[in-house]
């Protein structure tokens, strides 16, 4: 049996010369969706994600966006 999960991590760091694992923090994601496909971008100093939200519910997907603070937390 294989299965596949796929997680989104965010590290909060402008120097990626170091980019251990265990810097990042996972984002936890609803247990019926599915995340894929990740863009960030940084506009007048806020930071946003959009990415591909999948609903398992009803088969269907959509683009959604989360914002990050400075210290890498959501909001």
């Amino acid at each position: 049996l294989f299965i596949e999960i796929w997680q989104l991590a965010v590290l909060n760091n402008a120097d990626i010369s170091s980019m251990s694992m265990h810097r990042f923090k996972l984002i936890k994601i609803p247990k019926k969706q599915f995340w894929a496909d990740p863009i960030a971008i940084k506009h007048k100093n806020r930071t946003f994600v959009y990415f591909e939200e999948f609903l398992k519910s009803n088969g269907k997907g959509h683009i959604s966006v989360i914002e990050f603070s400075d210290k890498g937390t959501l909001g």
